[in-house]
């Protein structure tokens, strides 16, 4: 008996160690490959994943692993609290797959054990790249007010959403891939809005750039520059004493910057800013639909660093493609569209009000989230 005792205790307890383990390689390739297809296509395709690699690894066993019939697959948003783990970060995204596998003992029969279940767990997370870009950031920590406004209907945000109060979001069939962060209040509907980062109640934080005036040399200065019809205007670094005023649809927009000390206004319809980044310390007001606005220098469109109660940019426009930043570190910045107007730049400012819909706004601006990158095995 004691000799039978200790080949129970090698060769059945043996088996269970290994069976145990194959178990566990089997979850935390299945867990790794769900989250591969996370947060999109969707749970569906996930979960399809999972048990695909659940099969492959089956191939040739005796005792096969098994998902456990209920709550073998089990999803985490960002912000919910994973058992044994903690809270997930934004724009984190978990599976845990639960497998099982029978043990048929050799010996143990004798003291009345026949067989036995392993059952293991595997938690792996996928942290989405879309969320490592800033799209919107509005910086006013003033908690009577809502610093970001939203009023519109169908607007596709590719990246991150950070306010130091409180936003408001109206309408209905936003996406929003990164995170949403605020400070004071959050008023969303979040069963009309998909935010695949999560909403997340956040501390103050300063702007993520930090353009100075005295960034952008020039070659050439100017007291002012007023176009009203079928102008030039003169390409290179160009330093505005005053004020730049252009009112004409047929004007020349090519390879400059623009660093004015007065207002800007730009009265357009339908012109090419080809390359064109304007830097400004009064207000900047853009009229018009443009067929496409690039910037010339850094990835930036449009500073203004005007202090004002008001707005220090005001972007109206419909139908058109615009690339890169705006910044209003001082004021507020409203961007007005409508008709898949695309924005393929951060708009970052201290307040932030966007009317339309039909909007597209791409992050620009390095904005890293906390988490680690890419798809990785947490329990």
């Amino acid at each position: 008996m004691v000799l039978l005792g200790c080949a129970c205790l090698t060769v059945d307890v043996g088996l269970l160690c290994i069976r145990a383990q194959t178990v566990q390689d089997t979850v935390d390739a299945a867990a790794l490959a769900g989250a591969s297809q996370l947060p999109a296509p969707g749970f569906s395709v996930a979960t399809v994943e999972a048990e695909t690699y659940v099969t492959a690894n089956n191939e040739g066993r005796k005792a096969p692993v098994s998902i456990t019939p209920q709550d073998g697959i089990l999803y985490y948003a960002p912000g919910e609290e994973v058992p044994g783990y903690g809270r997930l970060g934004p724009c984190i995204h978990g599976i845990a797959v639960t497998g099982q596998a029978g043990v048929d003992y050799a010996f143990a029969p004798i003291f009345g054990l026949y067989e036995d279940v392993v059952t293991r767990s595997a938690t792996a997370v996928r942290k989405d790249p879309a969320g490592d870009k800033g799209c919107i950031f509005a910086g006013s920590d003033d908690p009577e007010i809502a610093v970001f406004t939203y009023e519109g209907s169908s607007t596709y945000i590719e990246g991150s959403i950070h306010t130091n109060s409180a936003i408001t979001l109206n309408g209905i069939k936003h996406v929003i891939t990164g995170a949403v962060e605020y400070v004071d209040t959050c008023k969303i509907h979040e069963d009309k809005v998909d935010i695949i980062g999560g909403t997340f109640e956040s501390t103050v934080q300063p702007y993520p750039v930090d353009y100075q005036w005295e960034d952008f040399p020039t070659d050439i200065t100017v007291n002012q520059i007023t176009v009203a019809a079928d102008g030039t205007l003169p390409s290179g670094r160009i330093h505005i004493l005053g004020d730049l005023t252009v009112s004409d649809t047929s004007t020349i927009w090519r390879n400059a910057l623009y660093k004015v000390e007065g207002d800007v206004t730009i009265n357009a319809n339908k012109q090419v800013f080809d390359h064109i980044t304007i830097v400004a310390q009064g207000t900047i007001t853009f009229n018009g639909s443009c067929e496409s606005f690039t910037p010339y220098l850094d990835g930036i469109a449009l500073i203004s660093y005007a202090t004002t109660s008001g707005n220090a940019i005001t972007f109206n426009g419909a139908s058109s493609n615009s690339e890169g930043l705006m910044f209003a570190p001082n004021g507020g910045l409203v961007f007005n569209g409508a008709n898949q107007q695309v924005q393929d730049g951060s708009l970052i400012a201290n307040t932030i009000r966007v009317n339309g819909a039909g909007l597209t706004f791409i992050g620009t601006v390095d904005n890293p989230l906390p988490g680690q990158p890419g798809i990785r095995l947490i329990l």
